[in-house]
C-alpha cells in the first residue's frame, strides 16, 4: 500500500473520480488488477466508456478468469443498454465462479448475488421474465446483506406479473413466503388512539412522490381530501424533484422524507406520528416500502394502486381494488381483505400539459397504424403471436413500437429477430427509441394494442386521453384486468376482449372501420374527462368513506 493508492481510494469513495485516476496513475502498483479496475470504474463513472472498456479488456487479456473485470464491463454495457452483451459477460462470470466452487475455491463466490441480480435485470429488459424471476431468487438466496436479500426476493415477485403461463397458486405461494423475512420482527401493538379525535390521520407512503406514473393515479388523494375530517401525512422514500416540491408545499408540515432511513427507524417515525391508516402505494415495485409495513407502525394498513398483487405480508390488512379488477377467484389469492371500489380504484390526473388530439392518421396515410408504447419487456411470445395474426388479417397495416430497448442497434436487432420468429415483416414495424417528449407521437397511431398479462397502466390512460382506442385483453389475475377496469370506467366496453381470438377480432374489426376509428380520435378525450376514471370528487369521496368504515371497524373490534 502506498500514499497514491490511499489517496486514490479516498477520492473514489468521495466521488472525485478525476483525482482518483490522477493519484492511482502515480502509484507503484498501477499495473495491478485491482488498481487498474478502480481506474476503469472511475472512467466509467465519468461516462468515458471507451477508456474504461480499454482498461478492463487489457486486464481480461492478461487474466481471462478475472470475475470482477467481467462484472464491471457488464455494468458498462448495462449503462449503454447493450443487454445482450451484458448477459453474455455475466454468464461467463457465473461459469468461472461455479468452476472455482467445484475445485474448492471460493474467493469469487462473494460476487454471485451481484451477478445473478444483474442477470435478472438484463433478462427483464429483453422480456425473458421466467429467467429474470429465477435469477432474482438465486440472488436473494446468495445475498448476505439481509436488506438486499429482501429486495431481490421482492424483485422476483414483481417479475412474476409478466408471466402468463404460471400457476396462480404458485404466484400466491411465492408472495406469501415474503412474510418469512419478517417473522421475527418487532411489531407495534400499543397504539395511542384518541377516540374523541374528529380527524382520521392518513399516512401515504411511497418511493414515487415525484414525476412518476403512479403519481398520475394518486395525486387526487394527496391534494383533494376533506380537511375537516382527515389529516394527511406523506412519507417519501425515494428520489425527489420539482413535482415533489409542489406536493411538499401542499402537505407541510406533515411531509416526511424517509429516504435513507432503515425500515425500523422509518416505522418508528410513523408510529410516533400516531397515524391511524397507513396506505402503501408501492407494493413490490422498485425501492418499495413493504419492510416498513412489516413492523405495523399503524393500526390499519392498506396497499394498492401502484402494485397489482398481494403483498404477502400479515401486517397489511386491506388491498384496494375495484369491482372490475378482482374476480371472486382472484380474491382468493390475496392475503389481504379486498376493498372493491364501486367504480375505479385509480383516478387519472395528467401530471403536465397534454398535447391536443388529432384526426385518425389513417385518413391521410391510407392505411391503419397499430401501436404500443408499453415497455417492450411486457411484449412476450403470446402477445407477439396475436399481433402477427392481426397484421396478417390487415395486410396494409403498420405497427409502431416505442421503448428504451430500441435506443441502439442491438436492441432493434433483438426485437427484429422476435418479429421474424412470428413472420412479422420488419418493413411494417417502426421501432422508436424512448424520448421524454413522446405524447404527441400518439397522434401517429390509429389503434393501440395492449400487452398481456402485464397490461398498460398509466400508458393506457395516456393512450386513451390522446384519443387512441385501445384493445385490451382481460385476464384472470388482478394485474391482467387493469385495461378492462379502465375501459369499463370509461364506458368503452366494446374495446375489451375476453379471449385471444376476440382480441384479434376486435382489432381487425376496428381496423376495417376507418370512420369509427376517427370518431374515437375525436371523442375519447371528452368521454374520459366525464368518466369515473377522472372524476376525482367522487373518487376521493368513495375512498374517504372506505377510510371511515375501516377505521370505525378497527375502533369497535380492533
Amino acid at each position: 500500500m502506498d500514499i497514491h493508492m490511499l489517496l486514490g481510494q479516498y477520492f473514489y469513495d468521495n466521488g472525485e473520480y478525476e483525482k482518483c485516476i490522477a493519484s492511482l496513475s502515480k502509484s507503484k502498483y498501477k499495473y495491478e488488477e485491482k488498481v487498474l479496475l478502480l481506474m476503469a470504474v472511475s472512467y466509467k463513472n465519468l461516462f468515458d466508456y471507451d477508456k474504461a472498456i480499454y482498461i478492463i479488456e487489457h486486464i481480461l487479456k492478461k487474466n481471462p478468469e478475472y470475475v470482477p473485470g467481467y462484472i464491471q464491463l457488464a455494468y458498462i454495457y448495462k449503462d449503454k443498454k447493450l443487454y445482450i452483451d451484458e448477459i453474455k459477460l455475466l454468464v461467463k462470470a457465473d461459469q468461472f465462479v461455479r468452476q472455482q466452487k467445484q475445485t474448492g475455491q471460493i474467493h469469487d463466490a462473494v460476487y454471485l448475488a451481484e451477478i445473478y441480480s444483474m442477470l435478472a435485470s438484463a433478462y427483464v429488459k429483453i422480456g425473458k421474465s421466467k429467467k429474470a424471476c429465477r435469477y432474482f431468487l438465486f440472488s436473494s438466496r446468495e445475498e448476505e446483506d439481509y436488506t438486499k436479500k429482501i429486495e431481490e426476493y421482492s424483485n422476483a415477485l414483481f417479475v412474476l406479473n409478466y408471466i402468463d403461463d404460471i400457476n396462480d397458486k404458485a404466484v400466491y405461494k411465492l408472495h406469501i413466503n415474503y412474510q418469512k423475512f419478517f417473522n421475527y420482527n418487532m411489531q407495534y401493538h400499543d397504539f395511542d388512539i384518541n377516540k374523541s379525535e374528529k380527524k382520521i390521520k392518513i399516512g401515504y407512503i411511497s418511493p414515487d412522490f415525484r414525476r412518476h406514473p403512479v403519481l398520475s393515479w394518486t395525486s387526487s388523494l394527496l391534494l383533494n381530501y376533506t380537511k375537516n375530517q382527515f389529516e394527511v401525512y406523506c412519507y417519501s422514500a425515494g428520489a425527489e424533484d420539482d413535482i415533489t416540491e409542489k406536493l411538499r408545499k401542499r402537505i407541510d408540515p406533515n411531509w416526511r422524507n424517509i429516504k435513507g432511513l432503515s425500515a425500523d427507524k422509518a416505522a418508528e417515525l410513523i408510529y410516533d406520528d400516531k397515524i391511524n391508516i397507513l396506505f402503501d402505494f408501492s407494493g413490490h415495485t422498485a425501492n418499495n416500502c413493504l419492510p416498513i409495513l412489516a413492523y405495523r407502525p399503524a393500526p390499519v394498513q392498506i396497499s394498492g394502486i401502484g402494485y397489482f398483487n398481494t403483498t404477502g405480508l400479515d401486517t397489511v390488512d386491506y388491498f384496494l381494488s375495484d369491482c372490475y379488477c378482482v374476480s371472486d377467484n382472484a380474491a382468493s389469492y390475496f392475503c389481504e381483505k379486498i376493498i372493491r371500489m364501486p367504480h375505479s380504484h385509480i383516478c387519472y390526473t395528467p401530471l403536465g400539459q397534454m398535447p391536443e388530439t388529432a384526426d385518425a392518421p389513417c385518413l391521410k396515410n391510407g392505411f391503419v397504424t397499430f401501436g404500443c408504447f408499453n415497455n417492450f419487456n411486457k411484449v412476450n411470445d403470446f402477445i407477439l403471436s396475436l399481433w402477427a395474426k392481426i397484421l396478417y388479417e390487415i395486410p396494409a397495416a403498420r405497427l409502431i413500437l416505442k421503448s428504451s430497448i430500441f435506443d441502439n442497434d442491438q436492441g432493434r436487432q433483438y426485437a427484429g429477430k422476435l418479429m421474424e420468429k412470428y413472420e412479422i415483416d420488419a418493413e411494417r414495424v417502426v421501432l422508436r427509441s424512448f424520448t421524454k417528449e413522446y405524447l404527441e407521437e400518439y397522434n401517429d397511431i390509429d389503434i393501440a394494442l395492449d400487452t398481456y398479462p402485464y397490461t398498460g397502466g398509466v400508458t393506457s390512460c395516456e393512450t386513451l386521453y390522446m384519443g387512441v382506442p385501445l384493445i385490451s385483453l382481460c385476464g384472470r389475475r388482478h394485474g391482467a384486468r387493469f385495461g378492462c377496469s379502465i375501459l369499463k370506467n370509461m364506458g368503452a366496453d366494446e374495446l375489451i376482449a375476453y379471449s385471444a381470438q376476440e382480441y384479434i377480432n376486435k382489432a381487425v374489426y376496428l381496423a376495417n372501420n376507418i370512420k369509427l376509428i376517427d370518431v374515437y380520435h375525436k371523442t375519447l378525450r371528452n368521454k374520459m374527462n366525464k368518466s369515473f376514471l377522472m372524476d376525482y370528487t367522487s373518487y376521493v369521496k368513495d375512498i374517504e368513506n372506505i377510510y371511515k368504515y375501516v377505521w370505525n371497524k378497527y375502533l369497535i373490534i380492533g
